[in-house]
């Protein structure tokens, strides 16, 4: 099993496409409660 994660810096598609990710939804909260476990 393999897991990866966006860096905290903006990336190539952050500079080129100014609307990347502009429509996404917000992470829902039980994934953001069980990223530090996952992290582990």
């Amino acid at each position: 099993m393999a897991v990866c994660f966006d860096t905290s810096a903006p990336t190539e598609r952050h500079t080129d496409f100014a609307d990347y990710k502009a429509n996404r939804q917000e992470t829902p909260e039980d994934i953001s409660a069980a990223v530090p476990d996952i992290k582990k």
